[in-house]
């Protein structure tokens, strides 16, 4: 039988869409590349909706009595800590106007703990110890000095910072800042570091503004916390020192301390490069630091000796140290340098170097040893000698002046060597140092005003004493520092011995000692305080003192009516009629609607027999009360009584028996007002003995 061939189109064909297949892949990956994405916008949108702003903003608007201002947000911290701190430090939350007046004058101090002025609060804080001398500089300007430094931040915060306070129309940026920036947060070395790269650093800060990313932070800083509360470190018991040093050996010049220094440098070039596209002038003051009172925190002992040499070099150290307790300088710095010429890695020998120049009056040597012990510190707290070299780079590449606030403190210090006169730590200055600092700033201002277009400041410089009692700054003020400081250089990484307080540093009566205990144990609040002193002192006649008590509140707190009227009851006592009058007006302004502030100054007026001034002023406050009912029933009394004798002054005596009658409605037994008002329905006359 023949076979039979199919012709080649009979054999079965493959579908013509097979070639398809590939495409039907793309889109397959497409959307399981898609779907996640498509999640996360929807997680957004959701969150958008329900959520407010992701960014805790630095600066907020508030309302109060219907009135806007804008304030710092103490909480703007949350933004750059990651979790495993007892406490996310806060900034001041400082009131500044929300339409900035016409001829203001407003100031940003940028920066971390220093430019906050810890240990320091409220006014004893550089920003208004330097608003104090520009507001007398510049009489004719409304002065803001805001303070938006915050400690335990660097210089990856002061950028951010810098970007949003440029929107509120600064006239100038002071900053001072450096210390920070191993171990602040985001820092090299720091527990809050996201590692070395700044390039990662920078796109995690700008994923905060979106809000998915901000609920995953929650939840990984969530879970750090977590782990954190399961160490042996009890809950709030860590210093912001002790919970923020991770790299605790950070060698000079090592890949660790070099990353540090190109992060400074690269954000402080970012930092100005802002200020200059927002034309904002900007001034940065060199770092301090304690030099002579201070032994350096961390130091090795010849790390990289063999164990032989080690040892001879450990036995010449012990033998210097030995000669200079003996005060044998001589022979202690020959030794040491000896030391030094085997291995010169260690920070404490240097430190010992510096102490034997400096008693031997060599005091070009003792600095640059103290400086050459402060740069081989392990412990970087203290920014080494060449962030200020960066400092004048940068500054000089954007055409920025620089405070040369080293070279102030050194002028100020015994023989240039800067200790414990000015400093009361490792780096943070005290009172003296803070006030130094505002004049240094003020100084540079008053030299560099062209940079702020119509500013003109008065012939002459202001006295300090003047300044400081222009301050208000109280002993109160001054120990609440004092004894943070205390608690302070108990801690980790602190010595009793590495340091020395100047004699008179801790000294404050009991009294005041008590006080500021209970204040910082919450227990009293601070104006309250400040009052309770006020009294003490009046007690034991120290009438000065009780007034710089009230003075004190009436710059922190000027809307605070007690603080006004407390101190013209003490100006009275003292027949200071004219300075209470005028203090008076001051708080009237602040609070037109103060009962308590129209019968004072009824009572000043009264006192001066001005008697229809007086009676305008009882009167206002009688009707102020009746909407407020502020008044105790003594006040209410004394008003009416006051004002009746006004009346009869005045003629008026159908007036003074009705305010008469008030005040023995409640209280009946006032003798002095049952007799007058006797003696007026007699018809009897009246003559009033001043």
């Amino acid at each position: 039988m023949p076979s039979i061939k199919k012709k080649k189109s009979q054999l079965p064909q493959k579908k013509k869409d097979a070639p398809a297949r590939p495409r039907n892949l793309r889109i397959f990956y497409f959307i399981l590349f898609a779907l996640p994405l498509v999640f996360l916008l929807l997680l957004e949108g959701v969150l958008r909706l329900l959520t407010d702003d992701p960014i805790t903003p630095l600066v907020v608007r508030r309302e109060e009595r219907g009135k806007p201002f804008y304030q710092l947000n103490a909480r703007v911290g949350e933004r750059f800590f990651l979790g495993g701190v007892a406490a996310v430090p806060e900034v001041y939350p400082q009131r500044f106007a929300y339409t900035k007046p016409n001829n203001g004058l407003r100031v940003f101090c940028l920066g971390a703990s220093t430019m906050a002025s810890f240990p320091y609060e409220l006014h004893a804080r550089v920003s208004s110890l330097l608003q104090d001398r520009l507001q007398l500089m510049y009489p004719d300007r409304t002065v803001e000095v805001i303070n938006a430094g915050m400690a335990a931040i660097n210089s990856y915060a002061v950028v951010e910072f810098a970007r949003e306070l440029a929107q509120y129309e600064p006239d100038l940026f002071v900053m001072y800042l450096g210390h920070n920036e191993f171990y602040g947060a985001l820092g090299v070395g720091s527990t809050q570091s996201l590692g070395q790269n700044r390039g990662l650093v920078r796109l995690y800060l700008r994923l905060q503004k979106f809000r998915t990313f901000m609920l995953l932070r929650r939840l990984i800083v969530a879970v750090r916390q977590g782990l954190q509360s399961n160490t042996n470190v009890p809950a709030g018991q860590q210093t912001l020192m002790e919970g923020m040093a991770a790299e605790k050996t950070i060698r000079f010049e090592s890949e660790m301390y070099r990353r540090g220094l190109a992060q400074f440098r690269d954000n402080l070039a970012e930092i100005l490069a802002i200020a200059q596209q927002q034309r904002v002038p900007i001034i940065v003051g060199t770092l301090v630091s304690n030099l002579r009172d201070m032994a350096p925190f961390a130091s090795e002992d010849a790390p990289d000796l063999p164990a032989e040499q080690k040892r001879q070099w450990q036995k010449l150290f012990e033998q210097g140290w030995q000669l200079q307790r003996q005060q044998n300088y001589a022979e202690a710095k020959r030794l040491f340098q000896e030391v030094a010429a085997i291995d010169s890695a260690s920070a404490l020998l240097y430190f010992r170097l510096g102490q034997t120049h400096a008693a031997l009056g060599e005091i070009d040597a003792a600095r640059k040893s103290y400086e050459t012990a402060r740069d081989l510190d392990l412990l970087r707290f203290r920014a080494p000698g060449e962030f200020n070299k960066i400092i004048r780079e940068i500054c000089s590449t954007f055409s920025a002046p620089v405070v040369e606030m080293e070279e102030a403190f050194a002028r100020q210090s015994p023989h240039g060597l800067i200790g414990h006169e000015l400093i009361s730590e490792h780096l943070h200055p005290n009172f003296d140092g803070y006030f130094l600092m505002a004049k240094t700033f003020a100084q540079a201002i008053r030299q560099h005003q062209e940079l702020v277009p119509g500013l003109h400041a008065v012939e002459g410089e202001f006295d300090d004493q003047f300044l400081r009692d222009y301050s208000a700054v109280t002993l109160f003020d001054l120990q609440i520092g004092n004894r943070k400081i205390e608690r302070l250089t108990k801690r980790w990484p602190f010595r009793r011995e590495q340091f020395t307080f100047p004699p008179d540093s801790l000294q404050a009566p009991a009294v005041v000692r008590q006080l500021v205990e209970e204040y910082q144990a919450n227990r009293i609040a601070w104006n309250a305080a400040h009052f309770q002193l006020a009294e003490e002192y009046q007690r034991q006649g120290k009438g000065e003192e009780a007034l710089r008590e009230y003075r004190a509140v009436m710059k922190v707190v000027p809307e605070n009516d007690a603080a006004y009227t407390r101190m013209a009851d003490l100006l009275l006592q003292q027949n200071r009629f004219a300075a209470a009058d005028s203090l008076l007006q001051i708080a009237m302004k602040w609070n037109e609607q103060s009962p308590f502030v129209r019968a004072k100054l009824g009572l000043v007026n009264f006192m001066q027999h001005r008697f229809a001034a007086a009676a305008e002023h009882f009167q206002t406050a009688l009707n102020l009360n009746n909407m407020r009912q502020a008044m105790s029933a003594n006040d209410l009394a004394a008003a009416n009584y006051y004002l009746a004798l006004c009346r009869v002054q005045l003629g008026q005596l159908e007036f003074a028996q009705t305010h008469l009658a008030e005040v023995l409605r409640s209280q009946p037994q006032h003798d002095e007002a049952k007799r007058l008002l006797l003696m007026l329905q007699k018809g009897i006359e009246v003559k009033l003995e001043f």
